[in-house]
């Protein structure tokens, strides 16, 4: 098992190299996506071309490029390269692309000829694949904490970290300790926000960071403050009422403006196309309250990595009667099974009360 790590990348220098550095990095993405249909539609070709009898009477075609009714001059893999070779792009990235397409034709083509999925397709922020060879990590001393970069191409990229909050920093430095090893990379786009990121694939157990299991979090789950943990001396609040319940608040009251309103739709239009707009918003509430939860567990499991802390002990607080109407859609249970499994993956111990 792997753990993608996504971390925002910039190209180095001032705006104008940017610019080219971007440039340079649509044109990658564009081509990646041709290339891969390309190779698909290639695939599916050579595939079927038995059957197509039309070409000659009584065909009878073997792929491959030994024995007898043989029809390729070369290997199947090395067919399809030959066609994308042509590109203007680093070889590298060419031949990932090629054997990524290869890799998922063969593995779900009997299930497309079966009808059970359909002919896969690559769009144009698909990611640009390219082997662990190509790159290479340093770190650069900053003002306040380490500069993580990398090189590839000949094109030197930064990693932004932010708050590191997912705790990236110790996996860069475990990849540039030679601790962590990680797999083919790629670079993905993210057309909602303009952004490029560095998909980087390491092994879960590599993954784990180092901790003391003598160090304890002590963490309370109360509906005034989502969580309230106790590094220490230190206490740290992680969420509050106000911001939890501004946003729930919003949702619920835009759903029930559409429930009032929609008794008063046009007629002999259908039940669908009246209450389409309730749909939409019936589970809206319950996707943000789990969203928030979800950052909650995040940024617990994330301090106890960068504070080396390994075990986690919860005590949950139930809410008031009175409070059972504000908070009927936050839920301690399922908050502690959000940090249960992100824990896991960190090595971390939880013990709930």
């Amino acid at each position: 098992m792997d753990i993608t790590l996504t971390i925002q990348i910039v190209p180095e220098g001032d705006r104008e190299r940017r610019e080219a550095v971007y440039h340079v990095l649509d044109g990658w993405r564009k081509s990646s996506m041709s290339m891969g249909n390309l190779a698909m539609l290639h695939l599916m070709t050579q595939e079927n071309i038995a059957n197509m009898i039309y070409l000659t009477e009584g065909i009878k075609a073997k792929l491959g490029n030994k024995g007898e009714n043989a029809i390729f001059k070369t290997s199947r893999q090395n067919a399809t390269y030959r066609i994308l070779a042509h590109n203007d792009l680093p070889s590298d990235i060419i031949n990932n692309v090629n054997a990524r397409a290869v890799a998922y034709f063969n593995k779900h083509k009997q299930d497309i000829f079966k009808g059970k999925m359909r002919v896969p397709y690559y769009t144009n922020n698909a990611p640009i694949p390219f082997s662990k060879e190509s790159i290479r990590f340093y770190a650069e001393k900053g003002e306040r904490r380490r500069l993580y970069k990398f090189k590839l191409f000949k094109h030197v990229f930064n990693c932004v970290l932010g708050k590191d909050k997912a705790g990236y920093g110790y996996q860069l430095d475990g990849i540039l300790n030679h601790t962590v090893a990680y797999k083919n990379a790629s670079l993905y786009f993210n057309k909602r926000n303009r952004k490029w990121f560095l998909l980087l694939p390491i092994p879960a157990e590599q993954a784990k960071p180092a901790l003391n299991q003598q160090l304890i979090c002590y963490a309370e789950l109360t509906p005034d403050i989502p969580i309230s943990a106790s590094f220490g001396d230190n206490v740290l609040h992680i969420g509050n009422i106000e911001e939890f319940e501004y946003r729930r608040k919003q949702i619920s009251e835009k759903l029930r403006r559409l429930q009032i309103d929609s008794r008063f739709s046009r007629g002999g239009h259908g039940r669908k196309q009246k209450l389409q707009a309730i749909e939409r918003f019936e589970q809206k509430e319950v996707c943000y309250v789990r969203d928030k939860l979800h950052k909650y567990s995040a940024a617990l499991v994330g301090n106890c990595v960068r504070k080396g802390y390994g075990t986690i002990i919860i005590n949950r607080k139930k809410p008031d009667n009175d409070e059972n109407d504000i908070y009927r859609y936050w839920s301690a249970a399922e908050l502690v099974q959000f940090i249960k499994y992100k824990a896991a993956a960190k090595g971390i111990s939880v013990i709930a009360n």
